[in-house]
Formats: C-alpha cells, structure tokens, sequence
C-alpha cells in the first residue's frame, strides 16, 4: 500500500517540468501565491486557510499570510468589488505578493 501511495505521488512530479533543475521540487516551487476567494455566502471562509494554502505548500509555493475571501454582498450588479474594506485588503494583497516575490525569488537569493 505504502509503495503504491509512493508511486502515485511520485507519477505527478514525473508528468510536470518541475523536475527539471530549476524546480526540483514542484509545479509552484519558489511562486508567491496570494489568495482571493469568493462565495455567495460567508459559510466558506476557512476554504482558504484549510484546503488551500496547505495545497500550494505542498506544490512548493510560498504564500502570503494574509487573503481575501469576499461574498456577493461585496460586488455591485456590474460585478465590480463595492465594498471599500475588501477593496484595500485587495490592494494590501497584492502589495504583499509582490513584495514576497521581489525579496525572495526576482533577486535569486533565498532568504
């Protein structure tokens, strides 16, 4: 069981260009990953932090620690995001994301 398990997981990195030598380790290895969710309801919220980053982690992505999750009640009937809160956190987001990628990974030293 465990050798067909090992096989299975070790199938995914065979199939993908991340075993070449610049990702060893995985599809997202060294990508920061920001994360945006949306839903009808607020009931999802931990989506993010339970399935997630967990998931990325495992494809080896670096995540930042925050992420927006945001629901209908936050758009306006031309789909645009109206909530002035969600809006900043988007933009602090996305800042951060770009601020991990830029010291981590744009300068080719990993800190």
């Amino acid at each position: 069981m465990r050798q067909s398990s090992r096989l299975a997981g070790q199938r995914w990195q065979d199939d993908t260009p991340a075993r070449s030598r610049r990702q060893p380790h995985g599809p997202f290895e060294n990508t920061a990953v920001g994360f945006i969710a949306t839903s009808a309801t607020p009931h999802h919220y931990l989506t993010i932090d339970q399935e997630l980053r967990p998931l990325f982690a495992f494809f080896g992505a670096q995540t930042v620690g925050g992420s927006v999750y945001a629901t209908d009640s936050h758009f306006d009937e031309s789909r645009e995001v109206s909530n002035a809160k969600i809006r900043d956190r988007l933009t602090t987001l996305a800042r951060a994301t770009v601020e991990l990628y830029l010291r981590r990974f744009a300068t080719g030293r990993y800190r």
